[in-house]
């Protein structure tokens, strides 16, 4: 007896069995004919798709529809990219960090459909958001290289710089590969940012534009009916990076515990590092968002950061960030 004569009914119990394991769901689709009939049997097969693709922490950003979107077609994407990446904050231990950050959310939100985004203005939700969020685990993996374009003009040419200009992190190398760069990543790109996912976000610029400027004139903000994904999150971040850094900014970077510049460096080094607004992700290592406040339109998420060993030769760290000299693969 082989796997083929099995009955329809076992066939459908090992389906059932892989609960929302994404790669093994593609990979028992693909078996063959009699397996990926299986999948017929689930009444809407696009509605299976999408909740599978979510379930394991995936969305669409703000750039695409969902009317014509083909749930099966990411599936696909993403758990053929989970089997061939090898980047630590990509792939199925992502995959797997995800499940469970959206496990950890549905067990503190039990009416959180995972369907669905949390909508993020409704002052009722905001308490249990402060104890049902987690901040996706990509995000202390992800820098910028030396070449952010500004100034950006439009939705989609920020998104498409944004996606070659930042990189996950090499585990040990430090120099970065073409192959860490985000646009190569669509599961990096297609987590979402905090678990569970909200339908808005207010972020506070890190850079003041006034000292006794409004929080409002301090905020950047996005919205996305799915739920905010990494990648709209970079996008919206772009709006940030890119300016020169405000002699605030510096002042503050040069404080400890924001920042420890080894004694090798000379003033002239501090500001050739610290020349805009990227460079905070740079010289710091970016650990991820969290919720910081509230009010009547809504909440607000602030990154979190913590100091970098940075090289004693500051020319090593210029080096480590410039495009023209990176890694092909």
């Amino acid at each position: 007896m082989t796997f083929l004569d099995l009955p329809n009914e076992l066939l459908l119990f090992i389906k059932n069995d892989l609960g929302r394991d994404l790669v093994a769901h593609v990979c028992y689709f693909k078996l063959c004919a009699r397996t990926e009939a299986c999948y017929d049997d689930v009444g809407a097969p696009s509605a299976f798709w999408k909740r599978l693709v979510r379930a394991n922490g995936l969305g669409l950003s703000q750039l695409e529809t969902e009317t014509v979107t083909c749930w099966r077609k990411i599936a696909f994407q993403c758990a053929e990219h989970a089997q061939a990446c090898e980047h630590p904050a990509c792939g199925e231990r992502t995959l797997e960090d995800n499940r469970l950050l959206v496990q950890k959310a549905e067990a503190e939100w039990p009416y959180w459909n995972v369907l669905e985004a949390v909508p993020y203005r409704l002052p009722r939700v905001l308490t249990r958001l402060y104890r049902a969020e987690y901040s996706s685990t990509i995000f202390s993996h992800i820098d910028f290289t030396n070449e952010f374009p500004s100034p950006l003009h439009s939705e989609l040419r920020r998104a498409v710089d944004i996606t070659k200009c930042a990189f996950l992190r090499p585990e040990i190398a430090r120099q970065w590969r073409v192959s860490d760069v985000m646009q190569n990543h669509p599961i990096a790109l297609r987590s979402f940012a905090s678990f569970p996912p909200v339908d808005g976000m207010k972020l506070i610029n890190p850079r003041p534009f006034e000292i006794d400027g409004s929080l409002s004139d301090r905020l950047l903000e996005t919205d996305s009916p799915g739920g905010i994904t990494v990648h709209d999150f970079l996008i919206m971040l772009s709006e940030y990076l890119g300016r020169a850094m405000s002699c605030f900014e510096l002042y503050e970077l040069d404080c400890p515990p924001f920042l420890v510049i080894p004694s090798t460096w000379t003033r002239d080094d501090i500001l050739s590092a610290a020349s805009w607004s990227g460079s905070r992700f740079q010289l710091m290592k970016w650990k991820g968002i969290q919720l910081a406040g509230h009010d009547s339109d809504g909440a607000w998420f602030e990154s979190n950061f913590e100091p970098e060993q940075l090289p004693d030769d500051p020319k090593e760290h210029s080096h480590m960030y410039s495009s023209w000299n990176h890694l092909p693969h």
